[in-house]
């Protein structure tokens, strides 16, 4: 991790008070919708994530800090 992943990890981890993320609140950090979010978990071109199981057996899904540092900082496209 480097100095940027660091410092964007610690502001997140400030803002939130834990190391995982619900899918609205990794959602508002990438800036797109949850159902953006959904779609892209989907396609599997989206950040990693977690399925935790719980009771009812559809199972909660959160986004690791250190999955959405690196999806933010290591997913860019060059242009022409």
């Amino acid at each position: 991790m480097d100095e940027l992943q660091r410092d964007l990890y610690k502001t997140l981890f400030e803002t939130y008070k834990t190391a995982a993320l619900t899918r609205k609140q990794a959602a508002k950090v990438l800036g797109i919708s949850v159902a953006t979010l959904d779609r892209l978990k989907e396609q599997g071109i989206g950040p990693e994530y977690q399925k935790k199981d719980t009771p009812g057996g559809r199972g909660a899904v959160r986004y690791p800090l250190q999955a959405i540092v690196s999806y933010l900082t290591n997913n860019n496209v060059k242009t022409a």
